[in-house]
């Protein structure tokens, strides 16, 4: 599984979605900073690490971008919300019931299944065929 790295500057907004090839990701933020197996971006306030299997994204992980001192602050609600918008395009999310209580939904077509672990600051984005 190959990472994309969102890192490195762009003034477009985030559309990155699950299913995107790293072609799609080119053509809107450009080619980013090639780090090992990984390319480097920023979008919009979001840093966001992107995985692919084969041809196309199946698991990206979305933080906000450090702060000058190197901390990072937490999604807050509206991020979250802003990002279930995005890779839920014209569906609806439907939150589901996890054993530790993670809030966690899944996107109405059941794809894409989305978690937030404020422990780690991030919002992650799965495709349902990995689960």
């Amino acid at each position: 599984m190959g990472v994309l790295a969102i890192l490195g500057s762009t003034a477009v907004p985030l559309h990155a979605v699950i299913g995107d090839t790293p072609e799609q990701l080119f053509k809107r933020y450009g080619a980013g900073k090639s780090v090992g197996g990984q390319l480097l971006y920023k979008v919009d306030i979001y840093s966001a690490s992107i995985y692919f299997d084969g041809k196309k994204s199946t698991m990206e992980i979305y933080s906000r971008l450090p702060l000058v001192d190197g901390t990072h602050e937490e999604l807050t609600e509206a991020d979250v919300q802003k990002l279930l918008v995005i890779q839920g395009g014209n569906q609806k999310w439907n939150a589901v019931r996890t054993k530790k209580g993670d809030k966690t939904w899944s996107r109405q077509d059941g794809k894409v299944l989305a978690r937030f672990k404020p422990e780690d600051k991030a919002l992650v984005f799965v495709d349902a065929a990995l689960k």
